[in-house]
């Protein structure tokens, strides 16, 4: 699959490409000193990637400690509760890669004062790369036990 030739180079801005040859799973390595705005228009992308395939796809935030803050600057609540808004129907879960307490407890707290436990529910925050293809496995299998029963 090629990207759209007038996005490739937002795509390559926002580091997001498919991460597997099978397009289940949708990498994202957000640039330094990302804005709220990078991140509306990061989703925005990202769900246009996901328009091109009919299966479920893993929404993965892969932040180096070294490359990219894990929020960008400003209020996070009010955006965290925007962001969590939009969704894809081919959304499976939302993993994070690196995020750090402060994030974690952000979007948490978010799920909680704004009704969106359900939401959060499908998300998962892991410290590697390596650990985010085993939750991906993980998740697989349990969506293929609950398919044979």
């Amino acid at each position: 699959m090629t990207l759209q030739a007038d996005n490739t180079a937002r795509y390559e801005q926002f580091g997001i490409r498919w991460y597997d040859d099978a397009h289940t799973i949708l990498l994202c390595e957000p640039p330094n000193n990302w804005t709220w705005d990078d991140a509306y228009t990061i989703l925005k992308l990202m769900n246009g990637l996901c328009d091109t395939v009919e299966h479920g796809v893993y929404s993965v935030f892969y932040y180096r400690m070294t490359h990219a803050s894990v929020l960008p600057k400003g209020n996070a609540v009010p955006h965290i509760r925007r962001l969590m808004n939009i969704t894809h129907p081919n959304d499976e879960l939302v993993i994070f890669v690196g995020a750090n307490t402060f994030a974690r407890r952000m979007i948490d707290m978010a799920g909680r004062l704004y009704g969106f436990r359900a939401l959060v529910s499908d998300f998962r925050f892991v410290d590697t790369l390596d650990a985010m293809e085993a939750t991906v496995r993980q998740h697989k299998a349990q969506a293929n036990e609950r398919e044979a029963s």
